[in-house]
């Protein structure tokens, strides 16, 4: 109730919230970083799966609420990006592993519409980086997508320079 005036006042003259109420708190408080929930599962014994789903749905801000990106441009000068699907694209990678088809890195599209078989520029290095297939990850599995939007997760096998904590970005922009 402390995330929302109206709460709280509710709470204080009668007591209690109801369930509604309560989720909308809940979720406020999260959005507003005045709350980090922790839950307890195991996925191999797919426990607490669904609990921890409902969360990020229903209580975790979409790509759209969470604002601009910050971060360095090549010359060294702050560079904005909002999660626009019609901005250039920008995309994170947030992790590298080996795999069957060499190293697979792990981006976020952080703004634009990500496509396959395209040139980007790695912020990091200055340098052209080329993105072959991408992939859409489930468990051990992947399988090809098309295109990402900001807030997606994908990954991409053998990019030559990038490497985790890189950006990737439009060349033009």
């Amino acid at each position: 109730a402390s995330a929302d005036d109206a709460l709280l006042e509710k709470y204080l003259e009668g007591g209690s919230l109801t369930e509604e109420d309560f989720r909308a708190g809940f979720a406020q408080a999260v959005r507003a970083r005045a709350l980090f929930p922790v839950l307890v599962g195991a996925p191999g014994l797919n426990v607490g799966i669904q609990p921890l789903l409902d969360l990020i749905v229903n209580a975790f801000p979409s790509p759209a609420e969470r604002g601009a990106w910050t971060g360095d441009s090549t010359g060294g000068l702050p560079a904005e990006r909002a999660p626009d699907p019609a901005a250039p694209v920008a995309a994170y990678v947030w992790k590298t592993v080996n795999a069957d088809i060499g190293r697979l890195s792990y981006l976020r599209v952080i703004s634009g519409k990500l496509t396959g078989d395209t040139n980007l520029l790695s912020v990091n290095h200055d340098k052209r980086e080329h993105l072959g297939q991408l992939y859409s990850l489930q468990g051990r599995g992947r399988e090809g997508v098309a295109e990402a939007y900001p807030g997606d997760l994908v990954a991409v096998a053998k990019l030559k320079l990038t490497r985790t904590g890189d950006t990737l970005a439009d060349e033009r922009d």
